[in-house]
């Protein structure tokens, strides 16, 4: 018996010490969302990528992502392991609308891109209106018009203000709403006339125009803003990988470990399923941190 427990005990003591090191992925995105689900396939394919830690799946939603950098720092501090989702309207949007945070970009360590989901001005997909020459048309005949959205969508609101200030809509109301589901119902019953929302998150709807500089390859047949003429409608929508900088050897594992994600095609493929952009999968860390800083000048700019 004492031969046993010794084998047990000896077993129970290589399965400890052989355990992958816990890292949770910190984002404010919920499951249920269709990035949520893309986050969920990078864990795994992180996962698939190396034996040295176990990725979990975190999800802090509130406060516009503010409430899942308060809670992964706090953890940080404590020593535990963490790998943040970050996205650049955590650092153009965030830092405006949180001028007093107790954290900035330096505390961070940008590793990997990841994807993009751009915006578009977006009408019903049986509308007779297939341009936004149209939409801008058929507004202005209306004694009022009215564009579905809410307030937590803080790149939207903005990129619908830069639409309607080119275009002098000024008696365009804003109808809002809480779930994304409910924009897309509006537009759909015809209680608002569009909305400028992300694509992904509106499969019931049909872009007119994207809010970008250049054409998706997921929709390449959707002109862009740029090419519409409209001034300053243009953001970029990336979502990244970042790590505390307290933990450099980290940032660099997942350096590491992103060059062989990014190439996942089991990976991409999911995810290019689901209408998001890919193309940046691979930007390094310099790069994402120049586009957030030029970002953050342009829109406080236009502001």
């Amino acid at each position: 018996m004492k031969k046993l427990l010794a084998a047990i005990g000896m077993i129970a003591m290589m399965s400890s010490a052989s355990a992958n090191e816990t890292v949770e992925l910190m984002t404010r995105f919920s499951t249920s969302s269709v990035i949520g689900q893309n986050i969920l396939q990078l864990v795994n394919a992180m996962n698939r990528a190396q034996d040295k830690y176990e990725f979990k799946f975190a999800s802090i939603p509130g406060a516009g992502g503010e409430s899942a950098y308060a809670a992964g720092f706090e953890k940080a501090k404590s020593g535990s392991k963490i790998v943040f989702i970050s996205s650049v309207s955590d650092f153009t949007f965030g830092k405006i609308e949180f001028p007093h945070r107790t954290w900035n970009e330096n505390d961070l360590i940008f590793v990997s891109g990841l994807f993009r989901s751009p915006a578009a001005v977006l009408v019903a997909k049986d509308s007779p209106i297939n341009t936004v020459e149209e939409l801008v048309d058929s507004i202005r005949k209306k004694p009022v018009a009215y564009i579905a959205s809410n307030v937590s969508s803080r790149s939207n609101v903005y990129l619908a203000e830069r639409f309607i200030a080119h275009y002098k809509l000024d008696h365009v109301k804003t109808l809002k709403y809480g779930p994304v589901p409910d924009i897309a119902a509006s537009v759909v019953r015809g209680e608002a006339d569009f909305t400028v929302f992300s694509v992904v998150d509106m499969p019931s709807l049909k872009p007119l125009v994207m809010a970008t500089d250049r054409r998706l390859e997921t929709m390449p047949e959707v002109p862009t803003s740029k090419e519409a003429g409209i001034v300053n409608m243009a953001i970029n929508p990336m979502s990244f990988v970042s790590v505390p900088s307290r933990f450099p050897e980290l940032a660099k594992d997942v350096e590491g470990i992103m060059q062989k994600v990014c190439k996942d095609k089991e990976f991409l493929d999911i995810v290019r399923a689901r209408k998001y952009d890919v193309s940046n999968a691979c930007m390094n860390g310099k790069e994402i941190r120049a586009i957030t800083e030029s970002e953050y000048q342009r829109i406080v700019g236009n502001m």
